[in-house]
């Protein structure tokens, strides 16, 4: 079908499964087609290579000044997923659902995708990312703290190119229901605030006062023994989980402490779609078929 109908689709699954108690802003936006990946051949690295300029009307009252650099970090490699990164999802690889995001952002900013791979690389370009440098085999391992390879991209673009954004926003491939609207909401949450940094989050469906767990012997006793359990579930203290979609923080900041975190970060919140908070991260084969249900279920 033709991909604009499948961002309506989206756009109506997303709105039927959404969480109103914690919405702040719009969920839904479209996406752009995918071009076709047939007979393509891999993509090389190095400089040169840039998205096209999006001529295309931008809310007036979202753009800003600010650069603003988003990085996609895409390494090769997966072991629960073989090929997750570029996995066929509702029509598109699974990386362009994150690239289209950042483009339909009303936000304009640089599109940087951070690979070792190849074909990842192709995937990126032709879906209208950047791919100016690669990532060291080191820094794409499964024990890679996630920091280093946004750290590493930056720092090349700084050396490299004189590059220096006032804002770095991470966005990871597996979160393929984040939408551009969601990505200029977390903006207008860092200026309203004058944060250093704000990380996406949703309500968790299981609240850490009701876990539990088992001994070695089998007995059931309290995951967090200090918690003030309440059995009334409308009384508990509202509690939410990282939900990895999106990480915003100053270039600065990052720099300085080498974290996506500032010394106060503020929280978007996303409402909860599915098993992931509009993340449905496919991690596993099951979880990939749960993101196929959600984005057709329309």
């Amino acid at each position: 079908h033709r991909p604009d109908r499948a961002a309506r689709l989206l756009a109506r699954a997303v709105r039927a499964r959404g969480c109103a108690a914690v919405r702040l802003q719009p969920a839904v936006a479209a996406c752009p087609n995918s071009p076709g990946l047939a007979g393509r051949t891999p993509a090389r690295f190095g400089r040169g290579f840039r998205r096209t300029t999006n001529d295309e009307p931008r809310d007036a009252s979202v753009v800003t000044s600010s650069e603003v650099l988003a990085i996609i970090p895409a390494r090769g490699g997966s072991k629960g997923v073989p090929g997750k990164n570029i996995r066929p999802l509702g029509g598109r690889p699974l990386l362009a659902w994150t690239i289209a995001a950042a483009q339909t952002a009303a936000t304009r900013m640089r599109v940087v995708v951070s690979t070792d791979a190849d074909d990842i690389a192709a995937v990126a370009l032709q879906s209208g990312a950047e791919v100016p440098m690669r990532r060291p085999p080191e820094l794409a391992q499964d024990d890679t703290a996630g920091v280093e390879p946004i750290l590493h991209a930056v720092e090349w673009l700084d050396r490299e190119e004189g590059y220096r954004p006032e804002l770095v926003i991470v966005l990871q491939p597996t979160s393929p229901l984040r939408t551009g609207e969601d990505i200029d909401a977390a903006l207008r949450v860092l200026r309203e605030h004058g944060a250093g940094a704000v990380v996406s989050v949703a309500p968790t469906p299981h609240h850490p006062a009701w876990m539990k767990r088992v001994t070695s012997d089998g007995e059931l006793v309290d995951a967090f023994p200090s918690a003030d359990v309440l059995t009334v579930r409308q009384r508990l203290v509202p509690i939410y989980v990282i939900n990895g979609a999106i990480y915003l923080v100053a270039r600065d900041v990052l720099v300085q402490r080498r974290s996506l975190y500032a010394a106060k970060t503020y929280a978007y919140l996303m409402p909860f779609v599915g098993f992931r908070s509009r993340r449905a991260r496919p991690d596993t084969s099951e979880d990939v078929g749960e993101c196929h249900t959600l984005i057709g279920r329309a």
